[in-house]
């Protein structure tokens, strides 16, 4: 089993996986993160983990946020924040596949991930404990449908939620 942690989560990949998190790709910290930026604007975003899935062959884009301490001050923009990493990511690998500056190791990579045949988005969202006084800022039934709209050309069944909720949709354990 493959360990990756994101702050104070973890995720536990079966061995079949093959695992990339492009923050610490050498191409992605010295080419994609400033490429095509505008002056003062953010550069380009990634998912925290782009697995592969072998078995079905589905390549995984996850995110993760964690408010268990700190509340989101925007909830509504969550949707499009994590279409526009999607999006970044792809983006981001294809031209690794292609580039000269990719690291050859990171290229082999990368052609193992692009055996894939179809792409699932998850985004993991915890809010810890709620309650009346102190509701869930991130209703789990506004952010699947918001998923499922801005990220359908690349995965129409866009799942999100709580460990709890995901538990059984994705085929990667989650510990807290």
């Amino acid at each position: 089993m493959k360990r990756y942690s994101e702050g104070a989560i973890s995720y536990v990949f079966p061995d079949s996986f093959v695992v990339l998190r492009l923050e610490d790709s050498a191409y992605y910290r010295g080419f994609w993160q400033t490429f095509a930026q505008a002056q003062g604007k953010d550069g380009n975003k990634e998912c925290d983990f782009i697995a592969l899935d072998p078995a079905n062959g589905a390549l995984w884009l996850l995110e993760t946020k964690d408010y268990r301490h700190e509340t989101r001050t925007k909830p509504s923009e969550l949707g499009y924040e994590f279409a526009a990493k999607c999006r970044d990511s792809i983006g981001c690998l294809a031209a690794m596949k292609m580039s000269p500056f990719a690291p050859a190791e990171e290229k082999e990579l990368i052609l193992q991930l692009f055996k894939a045949k179809k792409i699932r988005c998850v985004i993991h969202i915890e809010q810890g404990v709620r309650s009346k006084l102190f509701p869930a800022v991130i209703d789990p039934k506004i952010l699947r449908d918001c998923l499922r709209r801005q990220l359908r050309p690349l995965d129409p069944h866009a799942i999100g939620g709580d460990a709890t909720l995901l538990e059984g949709q994705i085929p990667f354990d989650i510990v807290l």
